[in-house]
């Protein structure tokens, strides 16, 4: 759990590197809901940001399936979705979850996509 919270410091100041990379030894399942969301959020994040962005796809779409992405997270979503060549999923995305939850930066990157 250790490296967890390392990692998500790095992430938080923005000094992560290719070589940052999640504990595969973490099983989700023995993690609380919170704790789960937290993990997914941090490891899409991460992955992105990094420029892992077919990695990054699986956890932001766990993290929608699970109904808990918020206003950055979409954005940072639809970035990897985007830099993957779906711009179409991204701005669906956007979309629907600028709609849902009535954020003017949402909509403001949808605008910038079209």
């Amino acid at each position: 759990m250790i490296r967890f919270n390392i990692l998500a410091a790095r992430i938080q100041l923005d000094v992560l590197t290719d070589d940052d990379s999640f504990p595969r030894d973490l099983k989700l399942e023995d993690l609380s809901r919170e704790d789960q969301v937290s993990l997914l959020r941090r490891k899409a994040v991460a992955y992105s940001k990094t420029g892992r962005h077919a990695e990054a796809v699986a956890p932001f779409a766990d993290l929608d399936r699970k109904g808990v992405l918020d206003s950055a997270t979409v954005i940072t979503y639809s970035a990897s979705l985007l830099e993957l060549g779906r711009r179409s999923d991204a701005e669906l995305l956007l979309r629907e979850k600028a709609g849902e939850f009535q954020d003017v930066n949402l909509y403001h990157h949808l605008a910038d996509m079209l």
